[in-house]
C-alpha cells in the first residue's frame, strides 16, 4: 500500500513538472514567434554582469540598467532612477490609481506604499532624454570651467569644475542610455506611439504610489521591471569571461570582478523583446565602437 502511494505521488509530481515545463516552453515559443517587437544593440552600460559569480552555479544573467528624468532641484539632482517627472497625477489616474483616496489616507503605512500595479513601461535608448541630459551636463562643465578660469586658485571653483567634469564624462562614456519615458496599460497603443523597435522597449514594470510628507503631493514610483535580468545562453558565456577578468578569492565559493572605478563597456549585446514583452539575448560580442 505504501509503495502504491509513493508511486502515485511520484507520478503526480512528474506530471506536474512536465506540465510546468510545457507551459514555460510554450511561453518562450509564443514570445519569440514572428518578428521581435524590439531589437537593440546595447552594451555593458545597459546590461551589467553580477559582481559575484558562484562557483556552484554556472548560470549567468545580465541586469538591465535604466534611469529616468526626475524633478530638477539642481543640475546634479536632475536624475531620479525610479520616480520620473512624467509619472504625475494625470498619468497615474490613466494607469488606474485612485490618487485622491490615497492622498487622504493618514496612517503611516500609506505614506510610503500603496497597492502596486503591473503596467507597461517604455524605455528609450540613446534618445531625446539621454541627449538632453548629456547636453546639460556639458553646458554645466563649460560654465564651471569659465568660473575656474576667472579664479583658478579658488578651492570651491576647483571642486565644482571637477564635479561637473566627472558627471559629463560619466554620462558620455559609462552610464546607461536607457531612460524610462512613458507607461500605460495597453501595450498596443504604446507601440503605436513608439513604433521604432531599435529605440524603444515596451516591457512590464511594477508601479506604486508614494506621497510627500509635508506637501501631501502624490507621485508615482517605478518599483522595478517585472523581468529585470536576462539569461546569458551558454554559447555566449565565454565572451563575457574573456573580456571581464574574475578573481577567485582564497577560501571563497565565488569569483568577483574587482572593478572599482568607471570603465568603458567591454561587450555589446543584441537583445530582443517578443510578443509577451519578454527579453532574450540574440548575440554577445566584444565591444566595438558604434555611431550610437
Amino acid at each position: 500500500m505504501k509503495n502504491h502511494s509513493a508511486k502515485k505521488l511520484f507520478l503526480t509530481a512528474f506530471l506536474l513538472l512536465a506540465v510546468t515545463n510545457l507551459i514555460v516552453l510554450w511561453g518562450v515559443y509564443t514570445n519569440r514567434s514572428g518578428d521581435p517587437e524590439a531589437k537593440l544593440l546595447l552594451t555593458e552600460r545597459e546590461l551589467q554582469p553580477p559582481y559575484r559569480i558562484s562557483d556552484e552555479n554556472s548560470g549567468l544573467s545580465l541586469t538591465l540598467i535604466w534611469r529616468s528624468l526626475g524633478k530638477k532641484d539642481d543640475i546634479y539632482r536632475s536624475i531620479s532612477r525610479n520616480s520620473p517627472v512624467w509619472l504625475d497625477a494625470e498619468k497615474l489616474r490613466s494607469l488606474g490609481f485612485d490618487i485622491d483616496a490615497y492622498r487622504e489616507k493618514t496612517d503611516e503605512k500609506s505614506y510610503g506604499y500603496a497597492t502596486t500595479k503591473e503596467c507597461f513601461l517604455v524605455l528609450e535608448f540613446h534618445g531625446e532624454r539621454y541627449n538632453r541630459e548629456l547636453k546639460e551636463a556639458r553646458q554645466e562643465r563649460t560654465a564651471q570651467e569659465t568660473v575656474l578660469r576667472s579664479d583658478p586658485d579658488n578651492a570651491s571653483a576647483q571642486r565644482n569644475y571637477k564635479r561637473a567634469q566627472e558627471r559629463a564624462e560619466a554620462i558620455e562614456k559609462y552610464e546607461t542610455r536607457l531612460y524610462a519615458v512613458d507607461a500605460g496599460t495597453n501595450p498596443q497603443r504604446l507601440k503605436e506611439k513608439y513604433p521604432d523597435g531599435s529605440t524603444y522597449i515596451i516591457t512590464r514594470a511594477e508601479i506604486r504610489l508614494s506621497k510627500d510628507f509635508q506637501s501631501k503631493e502624490v507621485y508615482g514610483v517605478i518599483s522595478g521591471l517585472s523581468i529585470p535580468r536576462v539569461h546569458v545562453p551558454a554559447k555566449f558565456r565565454q565572451v563575457i569571461d574573456s573580456v571581464i577578468p574574475y578573481t577567485k578569492r582564497a577560501g571563497a565559493s565565488f569569483k568577483s570582478h574587482e572593478t572599482t572605478s568607471p570603465h568603458p563597456p567591454r561587450y555589446q549585446v543584441t537583445i530582443a523583446y517578443g510578443k509577451r514583452h519578454e527579453p532574450w539575448i540574440i548575440s554577445i560580442e566584444p565591444y566595438k565602437e558604434s555611431r550610437k
